[in-house]
């Protein structure tokens, strides 16, 4: 009999749109192996109605939370709602009937606190809301079109353009499979350095991802980690050296990945930050936003305000 794992495994094998995010090796990397459940929904015939996976954190005060892991910027539930179910309200009827089933696990699992993101595409907020979960809209910023070098440029606000131009007469970009150097120029919340560089080789082994490392006087003062998925490109990090920040060096870094992810996809995602600078860069680009679900639930009340304030969601 096969396992949940095997049966989520053989979902995402058989759905081939399910996004990198969603695959057992990248959750086995993010969450550590054993830390994150494969949650399936079985339909008729051993056929998968839907799957959902869901991280198990570290418990806080011996309470289990579930928090969206590093470098992962969705998540969520996937419905599969199968070829002969053509109808509108049978397929709602489907998507309903999953849904109930995912939340109904959940709840046996006895977390405490959940947060996670959900694709743009997910259509029952409703249904998680009469659960007790709260959804808040989220954007981040992509690119559409990349193959067009000089339209996409051409569209960058004239300060991104003219760092490019300054930095071009600074730095060299390279394209790199190597991931031992770009670990100590990413900063925040991560993974250690193991699991980071575990996540690059999987990932350049995979698929068609890269490193760029940017140099002057051939030291590398940073780079980025362009993934490529099925559709599009990620900038899923960067990060650059302290004295080269306001140098123009980030956004030649950012453009040489536009162009490298323009050779295999037509879609760039710069990924998505809540810091108010970053944000505005971003925006310096060009991109078209996208909207993305933040979906939070908390065990009780008591349990809201002690994360809140603990700042553990």
């Amino acid at each position: 009999m096969e396992s949940n794992l095997e049966k989520y495994q053989d979902a995402i094998t058989h759905n081939g749109e399910v996004d990198i995010f969603l695959q057992p090796w990248w959750l086995d990397i993010v969450c550590g192996k054993g830390k994150w459940l494969a949650y399936v929904k079985e339909g008729h015939n051993n056929r998968i109605d839907g799957i959902w996976p869901v991280p198990l954190d570290k418990k806080y005060l011996g309470l289990q939370l579930s928090r969206q892991p590093a470098f992962t910027p969705i998540l969520g539930m996937r419905i599969f709602v199968p070829d002969q179910i053509s109808k509108n309200l049978s397929q709602e009827k489907f998507k309903n009937k999953t849904v109930a089933y995912f939340l109904s696990e959940i709840k046996k699992t006895k977390l405490s606190f959940l947060n996670q993101y959900f694709p743009q595409s997910f259509q029952k907020v409703q249904e998680f809301k009469w659960e007790g979960f709260k959804n808040e809209v989220y954007s981040r910023y992509y690119l559409d079109g990349i193959k067009n070098h000089d339209a996409v440029l051409n569209n960058f606000s004239g300060d991104i353009k003219a760092n490019i131009k300054k930095a071009e007469k600074s730095f060299s970009i390279s394209k790199s499979e190597d991931e031992n150097h770009l670990f100590p120029f990413i900063q925040g919340n991560i993974l250690d350095v193991t699991r980071f560089q575990s996540l690059l080789k999987e990932s350049i082994s995979r698929t068609k991802s890269k490193i760029l490392y940017g140099y002057k006087d051939e030291q590398i003062v940073g780079g980025c980690f362009i993934l490529l998925d099925k559709k599009k490109a990620y900038l899923l990090c960067m990060g650059v050296d302290k004295e080269h920040k306001n140098s123009g060096f980030s956004s030649l870094l950012i453009w040489e990945g536009i162009k490298f992810a323009s050779e295999h996809l037509d879609t760039f995602d710069f990924g998505g930050s809540m810091i108010p600078g970053i944000s505005k860069f971003m925006q310096g680009f060009s991109g078209n936003k996208l909207s993305y679900l933040r979906m939070r639930y908390y065990k009780s009340q008591i349990t809201k305000l002690l994360f809140t304030a603990a700042n553990k969601d």
